[in-house]
């Protein structure tokens, strides 16, 4: 509107512009793709700017930070727990054991032994 000045960026949104490449380059040391370091930096400026929203955030640089490491650290929880339950899967497989893996072997060495005999026959 004209005649009205626009008021200084205060709280998380003036805290993200001035440290996202900070925000950016810690991110960046938990995560290993570039994406990651995208998604986990515009994931964690949203929550943060929608929890000012409920309540006044008094240190908004430290609470950036420390939603992006939760939102690291939930990731990294999110995938161990998928790689237990498949390694959990793994339990579920029929293992051969020695002994079925010997009666396997010996019944294809009595058949090969039958499928010569039969071929010597006149």
């Amino acid at each position: 509107m004209p005649g009205r000045t626009r008021t200084a960026e205060t709280g998380v949104a003036a805290a993200f512009r001035e440290h996202e490449s900070a925000l950016r380059a810690f991110v960046s040391r938990l995560v290993a793709s570039r994406d990651d370091v995208d998604d986990v930096t515009q994931e964690a400026f949203l929550r943060a700017f929608n929890a000012e929203k409920a309540r006044r955030v008094r240190r908004p640089k430290s609470f950036l930070f420390t939603i992006a490491r939760n939102l690291v650290l939930s990731d990294f929880a999110r995938k161990s727990n998928q790689l237990t339950e498949s390694m959990a899967d793994l339990d579920d497989l029929t293992v051969l054991d020695d002994y079925k893996v010997e009666a396997e072997i010996e019944a294809e060495e009595s058949f090969a032994a039958y499928c010569r005999a039969v071929s010597r026959l006149p």
